[in-house]
């Protein structure tokens, strides 16, 4: 009985071993169908997935390069680009800028701009005075003063221009700027005014006797006769009777003066010029003896002096 167990339990356990591997052998199959139905499903995945590139690849425009493929270069051509480098221009020192310079064309052009953007804005009528403030410096007021009386005596600028005695030698050009600057200028005409105000009054007054006789006083004293000899009392009652036409500095003794010179180089209606004769005609050699050589050592030049 004991060998019966015994067998019967073997047998039990080589029949629950073959079970075992009947059931291990199961599952292996299992395993391999289900591995071969996921490598069939990712290949046929790649194989669409492929054939969806090729497409979009067929169907996508062709990129090309524009760049040239470098090759090596022939004897000729290896000639031919150095030629090209040789001719390019070489910059020279002076197109070479040092920082130094550089900084000094920066600050001109600054201030170029600056000077342009103000002229444009605060002075656009600065050529308008360009020529009649070139010359202002040189005007001084009693040159003012001298050149607005002579005009209102003579109403001429060339007489002015020849007959006046200004503190610099002005061109009849000049003396014309001037006085048309004087009349239309309101700018210059109001610093000449302020500058012609703070003068001394001795300046004043003398600039006034000095100024150029008008034709109509001319003619008053004119009616004068040569031939007489008239005192202070006859040139002051003329002064009385005819004050709207003599300037306002004359007095009875500049009255006088004038006429006597008047009558010196024969400017009166009542005298006649002479005809100079051959006898009395001087040549130059005669007018050389007479003179005498310390007269000419001993005078001065008030306008050399200053």
């Amino acid at each position: 009985q004991h060998i019966i167990s015994t067998a019967l339990r073997m047998l039990d356990g080589n029949r629950q071993t073959k079970v075992m591997a009947d059931n291990k052998d199961e599952s292996t199959d299992v395993e391999r169908t289900s591995t071969k139905q996921d490598q069939e499903a990712t290949t046929s995945s790649g194989q669409a997935s492929n054939t969806e590139s090729n497409k979009n690849a067929n169907q996508a425009p062709r990129r090309s390069s524009s760049r040239s493929i470098k090759r090596k270069k022939f004897d000729d051509e290896l000639v031919e680009s150095s030629l090209k480098k040789t001719a390019k221009k070489v910059p020279s020192s002076s197109d070479i800028a040092t920082p130094a310079q550089s900084m000094l064309r920066e600050k001109k052009m600054s201030k170029a701009a600056a000077a342009a953007a103000a002229a444009t804005t605060k002075r656009p009528r600065k050529g308008k005075y360009a020529k009649t403030m070139k010359n202002i410096g040189r005007w001084k007021p009693a040159d003012d003063l001298a050149l607005i009386s002579a005009v209102q005596q003579t109403n001429d600028l060339a007489a002015v221009h020849l007959a006046v005695k200004f503190s610099c030698r002005f061109t009849l050009k000049e003396i014309e700027e001037r006085w048309y600057s004087l009349l239309y200028d309101p700018v210059i005409s109001k610093l000449a005014i302020s500058a012609i105000k703070p003068l001394h009054p001795d300046t004043i007054t003398a600039a006034q006797n000095n100024t150029l006789w008008a034709k109509k006083e001319e003619q008053l004293l004119g009616d004068i006769s040569s031939a007489s000899s008239p005192s202070l009392d006859v040139f002051k009652q003329l002064l009385t009777d005819k004050a709207h036409i003599f300037h306002a500095c004359r007095t009875p003794k500049t009255l006088y003066n004038h006429w006597l010179l008047m009558r010196q180089y024969r400017l009166l209606p009542d005298q006649l010029a002479e005809p100079a004769s051959k006898q009395d005609a001087l040549t130059f050699s005669d007018v050389e003896r007479e003179l005498d050589d310390e007269e000419l050592v001993g005078c001065t030049d008030d306008n050399v002096e200053n």
